[in-house]
C-alpha cells in the first residue's frame, strides 16, 4: 500500500544497510526497516500489539457517495464513487475503468483477472466510455492514484442518468 500510494515514474528508491529509502515525486523521504527499535522486551511488544488491535464496535452506516474527483481525499474509507467512464482498457492482467483520459492521476476502478469469472462476460465489454457508473468499495491506491478494486459486478452500478456537477452539488 505504501508503494502504491506514493508511486510515480519520478520516484526513487535505494536499499542500504538493510533499510529501504524511498523519495516520492513530491520530495517526501520514507525510510523502512524491519523490527521495532523502541521495544525492549517481548512483553512490551505484546502489550503494544494488543493495544493497537482493540476491537471497536462498528455501525451499519450507508457508504459515502462522492464524485470521482474527491476520491483521493477519502482513501482508506468505503465509499460509492460516481462519474462517467472516460477510459476502459484490458491489459491482460486487469481491466481499468478510468474516469479521466488519460487515466493517470485520476480515480479508477480495477477488475483483476482473477475476478473476471464472476462477471457475466468480459468486463471491458460490459462497460464503455461515456457510461455513468457508481463504484462501491474501499478506496485504496494504484500507482499513486485512488482506486477501488472491484471483485464482483455488484460493485459497479450502471447509472441511467448523469447529473451535471452543478446539480450534483445541490443534491448532496
Amino acid at each position: 500500500p505504501v508503494y502504491d500510494q506514493y508511486w510515480s515514474e519520478y520516484a526513487v528508491w535505494v536499499v542500504s544497510n538493510d533499510n529501504l529509502y524511498f523519495r516520492s515525486c513530491d520530495g517526501a523521504i520514507v525510510a523502512l526497516t524491519s523490527g521495532n527499535p523502541q521495544a525492549s522486551s517481548a512483553a512490551q511488544r505484546n502489550t503494544q500489539y494488543e493495544a493497537r488491535n482493540t476491537h471497536y464496535p462498528t455501525w451499519n452506516t450507508p457508504p459515502l457517495i462522492i464524485p470521482y474527483t474527491e476520491a483521493r481525499a477519502w482513501a482508506g474509507h468505503t465509499a460509492t464513487v460516481t462519474g462517467t467512464l472516460r477510459y476502459v482498457f484490458n491489459n491482460g492482467k486487469q481491466v481499468l475503468l478510468g474516469f479521466a483520459h488519460p487515466h493517470q492521476g485520476a480515480f479508477k476502478a480495477i477488475i483483476r483477472r482473477a475476478d473476471w469469472g464472476r462477471f457475466d462476460g468480459a468486463p471491458e465489454k460490459m462497460y464503455h466510455v461515456g457510461q455513468p457508473v457508481a463504484v462501491t468499495g474501499t478506496i485504496s491506491w494504484y500507482q499513486g492514484d485512488p482506486a477501488i478494486y472491484v471483485t464482483t459486478p455488484e460493485q459497479v452500478e450502471q447509472l441511467l442518468l448523469q447529473l451535471s456537477p452543478a446539480v450534483e452539488r445541490h443534491v448532496r
